[in-house]
């Protein structure tokens, strides 16, 4: 392998390795920030590879964590090069949560999340 191939695959590493800590860092912040009151939004934060979640996981009723960790599986191999990543949450009251109709979280708080992700990826590196 030349250097330059060596060197391209390792910048390949760093960026994919880079890539999964920022989506996943977003995904956890987004969770701890979503206010609960079944659970069911909270595990509605769903990363994904190739195309977005369709759907909900569980209900609020049987709240679940499965969709969360099929998505974490995935995004833990993710390749950047390959794919695009997604974080969705498709619970019908999602938008009114960001709205403020919690007194558990402050309107906006998804943009907060995403941005508070963003600097926690940041600080990781």
């Amino acid at each position: 392998m030349s250097e330059t191939s060596r060197v391209s695959k390792e910048m390949r590493k760093v960026m994919n390795t880079s890539a999964r800590t920022l989506v996943l860092a977003v995904n956890r912040t987004l969770a701890e920030n979503t206010p609960i009151d079944t659970g069911w939004a909270r595990t509605n934060w769903i990363p994904s590879v190739g195309r977005p979640f369709a759907g909900t996981a569980g209900s609020r009723d049987n709240v679940t964590l499965a969709g969360v960790s099929a998505g974490v599986a995935a995004i833990s191999v993710w390749d950047m090069f390959k794919d695009s990543a997604f974080i969705t949450n498709n619970v019908p009251y999602i938008e009114d949560l960001n709205a403020g109709t919690s007194p558990q979280a402050s309107p906006g708080f998804i943009q907060a999340s995403i941005e508070a992700g963003i600097a926690s990826a940041r600080n990781r590196r």
